[in-house]
């Protein structure tokens, strides 16, 4: 049987031969593991990768597969270099290898990395289509965003040329949860991709579970930054100035549990304003102009809410936001 130090020779003696010309005048290796790492590197993502960017010799499998995938750097997000020592990457080495020193390290005493792109990057993808919704209205400016990609984005590294657009696949009010989108490149080819937009907020979190019918207070509730991806109704966000005037007179239309996020269809709240109430209606154009008429309400109302009113001049129907006792607002 060969020792583990002769089945080691053995193979690096049939690398060597296997091997071009010029690596054959590399010594033989005389350690447990040696690392050799050019002066400079060309990445193609965020992530530097050792086995993506140095050979890696190692007696032993499991030192191998953990120096492989070991990630020893980011690469920033506004720069295309990042310059690293090699006493740094020594010690990166000898981390994952459990504080070993039976380790030899071949490189010069700074190694740089260069980042080189592969087709388009689907960071910068993504970027495109969280500012698209954002400048369409699609994702509200009150939302933080993020996005993670589903499939698709793996197409990307293949192109070859950086003009595109993108389109979402479905039309929808909101662009939220997953959602198709297609990339038209500058010579009409479309990749399609699918990606899950997350919304985040800061909104009011239960502190304890309420009752039905209890009563409902400020002191209930805590701010706190919360995914609201996935919720049908509308959140009560923390930028309302006044919690305490948003829940006065409320109570628990349902069972509310610890650590829910508190939105409005969890609120009952005596109306501020009730039907045939008599309103005053002010358009309100984009330039600022108001116009006003009479009305009477037909729906109960609640300050800071929509209602149906209707106008007494026309008899038509409109809805508008009651924004005191007696004065409903439209936006034109």
């Amino acid at each position: 049987m060969f020792s583990s130090e002769r089945l080691f020779r053995f193979f690096a003696l049939i690398y060597s031969v296997l091997m071009p010309v010029e690596v054959w005048a590399m010594p033989m290796p005389t350690k447990q593991v040696e690392v050799r790492v050019a002066d400079e590197v060309r990445v193609h993502s965020d992530r530097v990768v050792l086995g993506d960017v140095a050979t890696i010799y190692a007696k032993s499998i499991r030192d191998f597969e953990r120096l492989s995938s070991l990630v020893i750097t980011q690469m920033p997000a506004d720069g295309k270099e990042l310059r690293i020592s090699a006493g740094y990457l020594k010690q990166r080495v000898a981390e994952a290898l459990g504080g070993t020193s039976n380790f030899a390290l071949h490189s010069s005493e700074t190694v740089t990395f260069l980042k080189e792109s592969l087709g388009l990057d689907p960071q910068d993808i993504a970027k495109t289509i969280l500012a698209n919704g954002l400048e369409s209205g699609k994702i509200p400016s009150w939302a933080e965003a993020d996005i993670v990609p589903v499939s698709g984005f793996d197409q990307l590294i293949s192109v070859r040329g950086g003009n595109y657009r993108i389109e979402a696949g479905v039309q929808k009010n909101e662009w939220r949860g997953n959602m198709p989108f297609k990339v038209v490149l500058g010579d009409g080819k479309v990749i399609w991709l699918r990606a899950k937009i997350r919304w985040f907020a800061h909104a009011w979190v239960a502190n304890r579970q309420v009752s039905i019918q209890e009563a409902l207070g400020p002191e209930s509730f805590r701010k706190e930054r919360v995914e609201i991806t996935d919720l049908a109704d509308e959140v009560i966000r923390s930028d309302q100035k006044d919690l305490e005037s948003a829940l006065k007179t409320a109570r628990a239309r349902k069972l509310i549990r610890e650590r829910a996020v508190l939105t409005k269809n969890m609120i009952d709240r005596r109306p501020d304003a009730s039907p045939g109430q008599r309103m005053k209606v002010v358009f309100v154009s984009g330039s600022g102009l108001r116009v006003s008429a009479d009305g009477s309400l037909i729906s109960p109302a609640v300050i800071g809410e929509n209602a149906r009113v209707r106008l007494n001049s026309s008899r038509k129907v409109v809805v508008g936001k009651l924004v005191a006792e007696g004065i409903m607002e439209i936006n034109l």
